[in-house]
């Protein structure tokens, strides 16, 4: 259900754990400009998580799914020198998995989030009709199956969730971009989410697109990488 792939030196200094997109493969991000190519280019080892949209099937293909890109990221960076630099970025469902790793390891410096989630399961009930998923509470009703998995499903996503680990990010620097368009993490969550990361992360920083919704807006801020990096080296981890 996913693939993990690895990029460049074995024995950098500085790892960065890149969780993509469903859907997303290694190459859309290796293109001149977006975050493969240029941590690669920058030195970085880079380990690149990707899956399908079948990982949307089901709650328990999901909730699987998302566990098992967790164990296997923990399982690397546990083996990790300890005076090597980490980094994580989450695009899209890929900031679940970022998210609690960042959160969850002291030695990881800083979490990079494009167009993430806030709180899945405040998601699911209140987001508006994609040309993917045209009716909402219809996709809901069947994705969940029923009330008591709905709230076996929030009791274990909030691991992952943002917005409920943001108060275990007082070791990490975090920068967030999402999209004022966005048609399933909307707004009105990723404005809390930026309030609780504010009053919790080391540092904070956020951008918004007015313009963009979801597909759109990640790729504007995938093309601005070269940003992210100037950004990880202006404050190296002490």
């Amino acid at each position: 259900m996913y693939q993990v792939k690895e990029f460049g030196p074995e024995d950098a200094d500085k790892v960065i754990f890149m969780f993509s997109g469903l859907g997303v493969r290694y190459w859309q991000l290796n293109l001149p400009g977006l975050p493969l190519w240029s941590f690669r280019r920058s030195g970085w080892r880079v380990v690149f998580y990707q899956y399908s949209w079948d990982v949307m099937s089901s709650v328990e293909t999901y909730m699987g799914t998302l566990k098992a890109v967790y164990a296997d990221a923990e399982q690397r960076l546990k083996v990790l020198p300890t005076d090597t630099r980490v980094a994580v970025f989450g695009l899209s469902w890929g900031s679940l998995a970022a998210t609690r790793l960042a959160a969850s390891f002291k030695r990881v410096e800083a979490l990079i989030l494009n167009v993430p989630y806030s709180d899945p399961i405040v998601h699911l009930y209140d987001f508006k009709p994609t040309r993917r998923i045209p009716a909402p509470a219809k996709y809901t009703k069947k994705f969940l199956g029923s009330t008591e998995a709905g709230a076996s499903f929030g009791k274990a996503i909030a691991a992952y969730a943002p917005y409920h680990r943001a108060k275990d990010m007082g070791h990490l620097r975090v920068m967030l971009f999402f999209a004022h368009k966005d048609k399933f993490f909307l707004p009105k969550y990723m404005r809390k989410l930026c309030t609780a990361l504010q009053k919790h992360a080391k540092e904070f920083e956020f951008s918004e697109s007015e313009n963009f919704g979801h597909t759109l807006g990640a790729s504007k801020y995938n093309f601005q990488s070269g940003k992210w990096l100037r950004w990880l080296d202006r404050h190296p981890s002490s």
